[in-house]
């Protein structure tokens, strides 16, 4: 009698899943074996037949259940090594991104090194072509001296009275050496003059290349100064995702000091950061213009106008809030009725009426340093904070 394929055995490995497998069920044909040998049925054509057929059934399911459980362990095993390269992925982002900062402020660095020294040596070399200038000048003076003794030699070479022959051979001599003297002395100014006109022309060609290297490294720090807020709200944001991944990947705690903060840079308002985006970000046409109106109806103020010296800057991190609570309360409608929205919005208008009401006698220094300011500030912040904490509950 043909009973099928013959059993094989099966090797368990010992493998750790982030999900726990059940052990196989135990054949249920043990109940077979319990079967006493003796008993006349136990020799029957029509039990072992049928006992041959239950085994078969129970290891066709004992097989099936092994390769889902090999496939689920299989597809385990895939995840985890998907979001270890993921992991790893953004890390090396993470780490590029803060090696091309360092990079950049290195950069930056030598920049100014390499012109503090180009200025220091345009300097000495002004210094020393000055210096040249006035020793060619003594020079010129010395030879003009030299030049007048001459003439005043001939003067009284030819008001001396030599004998006929004596006087004509020697004034003819002199005269020639003075005339050759002078024709030198000519061509030595005129030389000089060549060379006074070529050094002022090189200090002014110095002169513009400095101050197109300043021009550059004033592009470059304003370049800087607006990427770098950018940057920290990128970091917080990726740092966010990569702590979330790393209880999933690892099983260890995530912080929530930096979920808290990548939340806060992901979804709360932030005036400064929302007006470097429009000086770095490539925005035209349409696109420009809404986003524009969109700044301006958050913070009262069009982009390219914003920064702490338009307004102090505690009025506007209050700003910030407001526009913080107002795009909350749009995604959540039904959080217009909390007292806190009203509270916050009475510290904000008290605010900006002080900041009115003052018309310019306070600095934007001293309107940072009022008491009365800082504490309806701290108030309207620890509002927004329970504001955004009731709408994310309630996702």
């Amino acid at each position: 009698m043909d009973f099928g394929n013959p059993p094989f055995r099966v090797r368990h490995e010992t493998m750790t899943y982030p999900y726990a497998q059940p052990e196989p069920a135990l054949f249920s044909s043990q109940a077979f074996d319990n079967w006493p040998a003796s008993s006349p049925s136990s020799r029957s054509p029509n039990f072992l037949q049928t006992r041959c057929t239950v085994l078969e059934e129970e290891l066709r399911v004992y097989m099936s259940r092994l390769r889902e459980e090999q496939a689920s362990k299989a597809i385990a095993l895939g995840d985890v090594v998907r979001l270890r390269e993921e992991r790893t992925q953004l890390e090396d982002d993470l780490s590029r991104c803060t090696d091309a900062n360092v990079e950049f402020a290195r950069e930056n660095e030598a920049l100014r090194d390499a012109i503090a020294d180009k200025e220091q040596l345009i300097a000495e070399e002004h210094n020393a072509h000055r210096h040249r200038s006035e020793e060619m000048e003594e020079e010129i003076i010395l030879l003009k001296n030299q030049y007048n003794d001459l003439v005043m030699e001939e003067s009284i070479l030819r008001g001396e009275k030599y004998s006929v022959d004596e006087l004509h051979c020697e004034e003819i001599k002199r005269r020639r050496a003075s005339e050759k003297e002078v024709d030198r002395l000519e061509r030595r100014v005129a030389e000089l003059s060549d060379e006074v006109d070529e050094v002022t022309r090189k200090l002014e060609r110095e002169k513009s290349r400095a101050l197109r290297l300043q021009d550059q490294t004033r592009s470059l720090e304003r370049d800087q100064a607006d990427k770098e807020p950018l940057v920290d709200i990128g970091v917080a944001v990726r740092t966010r995702f990569l702590q979330q991944a790393r209880k999933m990947v690892t099983g260890q705690q995530t912080s929530m000091r930096a979920i808290k903060s990548g939340n806060a840079a992901a979804h709360r308002a932030n005036g400064l950061v929302d007006a470097a985006v429009f000086r770095v970000a490539q925005l035209a046409g349409r696109d420009m213009q809404d986003m524009a109106r969109v700044f301006k109806d958050l913070y009262k103020v069009p982009p390219l106008q914003y920064g702490y010296g338009y307004r102090p800057k505690k009025y506007l991190e209050a700003i910030d809030c407001e526009a913080t609570i107002r795009t909350t309360l749009s995604v959540r409608r039904e959080l217009n009725s909390m007292p806190q929205r009203l509270q916050a919005m009475d510290q904000i208008d008290a605010i900006s009426s002080k900041l009115i009401q003052n018309g310019g006698r306070l600095t934007a220094d001293q309107f940072d340093r009022d008491t009365d300011v800082e504490w309806r500030l701290q108030r309207v912040k620890t509002l927004t904070d329970e504001i955004v904490e009731a709408a994310r509950t309630m996702t």
